[in-house]
């Protein structure tokens, strides 16, 4: 392995978060708020699956679960149903704390899942359970999208 300085690290790791996050919050966000496209899952009225992952889960939390399994379930199988649902408590935490991208990049970072898996969920999470920051979020991925495209110009 090449060793990598701390500042290029941070760079490339912030701008494949940040391509990743585009792509897959935009899709998350759609799933959660009852897209009719394809890949989102079909939700009722009360948003309850018929097929519950979890007999302990609330309505929302085998919703949330059910849809990002439904997605990817290769990816989402390695994480618990709590773990699952702390991503996504944990982003709309950081947006009632006041957070935005650097620290949704840095909570996406400590997670074992791949950036745009983690992405999908972070945006399904907050469709979900928090979508008073659905705008805060679209923004942070407008911004994420500006950036990729000055940085596409600037890596060669």
């Amino acid at each position: 392995m090449i060793p990598v300085t701390g500042e290029l690290r941070e760079n490339t790791t912030m701008t494949v978060i940040r391509s990743a996050i585009v792509g897959a919050l935009a899709v998350g966000l759609l799933a959660a708020c009852g897209s009719s496209g394809s890949d989102a899952p079909k939700a009722s009225g009360s948003k309850t699956p018929s097929a519950p992952a979890s007999a302990k889960l609330s309505s929302d939390d085998a919703y949330f679960v059910k849809g990002v399994r439904e997605k990817r379930p290769d990816a989402y199988g390695v994480l618990s149903d709590k773990e699952l649902l702390d991503l996504a408590h944990g982003v709309c935490d950081i947006f009632a704390k006041g957070g935005g991208g650097q620290a949704l990049t840095e909570f996406g970072q400590s997670s074992i899942l791949d950036a745009g898996d983690w992405g999908y969920a972070a945006g399904f999470g907050v469709g979900t359970f928090c979508p008073q920051y659905i705008d805060q979020f679209k923004a942070i991925v407008n911004a994420a999208s500006a950036q990729d495209s000055d940085d596409s110009g600037d890596a060669e």
